[in-house]
């Protein structure tokens, strides 16, 4: 039988590479990694190093560490407003956000819901209580971003578990590429929907744009197999430049949108950075209050 290409659980792989990744690098905890997470990081190790040290390009591993900093940043900067937080993360995986969000913000009123597929969000669950992590307001729940009604629809969800007069944050991270371009702006007019009806916030997303140079556009497609092989399922590259990615999100209901370039916050973040122009872009986007 053919693969639904909008089932999200087909994902699910690249999430085990993906915490090992940030907990080899400092930006997780130990339970959240996993054994076939440390398999696949060590059997791409000798790929990623060829990328990045002998090619110049944006490796794998460089992109997950470039957007997990920079939309770590971006959420504490809109923190400062001051006003009670809340932040809602779309198919969180096995990322370490929202306890770091809160271990960060804990002298504050903050709230995060975790939400993704019923099997991760049960495992996820079970790993922090295990460890101590799962603190007051940190709550994990079962959402669908493709269901458009039921207990597991964005709407529902956030009826439930969303408090009027804070500070909302949507956040979703190597989500959107996975996606053909129409479901990303069906999901981004429903976030603007939510965050309007919350009195308006913040969206974060990262996305990954084709290359311009000539080199590091020739190796994009085998860069791409590698991502595609693990996840299961096609990736996508949705905007040929910046003012598309605004254009488009602007076209959903955003107010105003930001484009953000590793190689602009790589002095202040210590950003890591290859030779070639940067295939990672975050994307800020602001519904008015």
């Amino acid at each position: 039988m053919k693969k639904d290409s909008s089932d999200t659980s087909q994902i699910g792989i690249t999430a085990h590479y993906t915490a090992f990744t940030w907990h080899k690098n400092g930006l997780s905890h130990p339970v959240l990694t996993t054994r076939p997470g440390r398999a696949l990081f060590l059997v791409a190790a000798p790929w990623m190093w060829m990328g990045r040290n002998l090619l110049g390009i944006t490796d794998i591993q460089t992109y997950l560490i470039q957007r997990h900093i920079l939309m770590d940043h971006l959420m504490d900067m809109a923190v400062e407003k001051g006003k009670p937080v809340q932040v809602l993360e779309l198919a969180c995986g096995l990322s370490p956000r929202g306890w770091r969000f809160l271990s960060r913000h804990k002298n504050r009123d903050a709230r995060y819901v975790e939400t993704d597929l019923p099997g991760m969000a049960a495992r996820k669950e079970k790993l922090l209580k295990q460890a101590g992590l799962l603190r007051a307001g940190h709550i994990m729940t079962t959402l669908n971003i493709l269901a458009l009604d039921g207990p597991a629809s964005l709407e529902q969800v956030c009826q439930k578990h969303l408090e009027p007069g804070c500070l909302t944050l949507v956040v979703t991270e190597g989500l959107i590429n996975y996606f053909p371009l129409p479901v990303v702006e069906k999901l981004w007019q429903r976030i603007a929907s939510v965050l309007k009806s919350q009195g308006g916030g913040l969206y974060l997303a990262d996305n990954m744009t084709l290359p311009q140079e000539g080199l590091a556009r020739a190796v994009i497609k085998p860069f791409r197999s590698i991502i595609e092989a693990l996840a299961g399922g096609r990736t996508h590259l949705h905007f040929a430049a910046d003012k598309d990615a605004i254009a488009s999100l602007a076209a959903c209901g955003f107010d105003t949108a930001f484009v953000h370039r590793p190689e602009d916050w790589a002095k202040p973040l210590n950003l890591p950075l290859c030779r070639s122009q940067s295939t990672t872009r975050i994307l800020e986007a602001w519904v008015a209050d």
